[in-house]
């Protein structure tokens, strides 16, 4: 049975089994879908009827809680691009899940 250089390379010098010179950022698109709709998507006392939107909206969303010197944080991808800073305000979402990135500060730059 014979190996190619990529497999051979991988096993023996744990090179990565792939090379791309693109990056994936994980997105969750129903997050974001769902807080555009919230100001459309009403529920009256009255209302009887049930819809797959209202059930949507039902649907808490999941947030990250982090606790960080005796407080919690809340994170949020859909939150870090709804109260962006203003020099970004005219950002569309592609370009701010395609360019943002979190990094963890260290103790000196948060000082």
């Amino acid at each position: 049975m014979e190996v190619g250089s990529a497999m051979a390379s991988l096993y023996l010098l744990g090179n990565p089994d792939h090379y791309t010179n693109h990056k994936f950022t994980l997105f969750y698109w129903k997050n974001f879908v769902r807080e555009a709709r919230n100001p459309w998507i009403t529920t009256t006392e009255n209302d009887t009827t049930e819809s797959p939107v209202l059930d949507e909206k039902e649907t808490p969303e999941k947030v990250v809680l982090q606790k960080y010197e005796g407080t919690y944080i809340g994170l949020s991808n859909v939150y870090d691009y709804i109260y962006r800073p203003i020099a970004y305000e005219k950002m569309s979402l592609y370009d701010w899940i395609r360019k943002a990135k979190k990094e963890k500060r260290s103790k000196e730059d948060q000082e």
